[in-house]
């Protein structure tokens, strides 16, 4: 329903999306009642494959898998050239994660913790929601959101596949204290 839509956003000030095809009517709504847009365009392998250009050009900040890329960089300069305000960030597994700005892209090692990796699944939308929920809601810069977005990927690849034990925000504060 386009006006439950439209009052719920109204009521926002994040909106992230997936990018099934249903949520793309949901973006000019969004953009025009000045919500900030993040979209997680997955494992991409073309910027431009159509499917994801109007996620990529509604969006203030883009979270992506670098799984299908040896390097993210490359991926992250054609889309700060497409659009030099977004923020561009990458998942790279093990290898930690990139950062794109318009001052340009920054890595960052992998957290460590002493719970072993169990499952990887979710790790994608533990980092969006750490990051998000850090920069856009509670005002971390962007390294400590990164940081937070890191603590909740690392700390989702600790439990088996399941929404019964997500990283709380007490959780997350205290393992960003402990952190290097």
């Amino acid at each position: 329903d386009p006006a439950i839509c439209r009052w719920l956003l109204g009521e926002a000030k994040l909106a992230h999306f997936n990018i099934p095809n249903w949520a793309r009517q949901l973006l000019p709504m969004a953009k025009e009642l000045g919500v900030t847009i993040a979209c997680d365009i997955q494992d991409v392998v073309n910027l431009r494959d159509g499917y994801r250009e109007d996620f990529i050009e509604y969006a203030d900040i883009v979270f992506f898998s670098a799984v299908n890329h040896a390097d993210p960089a490359p991926l992250i300069y054609e889309l700060l050239n497409w659009k030099p305000n977004l923020i561009a960030v990458s998942g790279m597994g093990a290898r930690g994660c990139a950062l794109g700005t318009r001052e340009g892209i920054r890595y960052f090692e992998p957290i460590t913790m002493p719970a072993p990796v169990i499952d990887t699944n979710g790790a994608g939308d533990g980092l969006a929601v750490g990051f998000l929920s850090s920069y856009v809601l509670d005002g971390y810069s962007l390294d400590d959101a990164i940081r937070r977005g890191q603590i909740a990927a690392r700390y989702t690849c600790t439990q088996k596949a399941s929404s019964a034990n997500l990283i709380t925000r007490d959780l997350m504060s205290a393992y960003f204290q402990r952190a290097p």
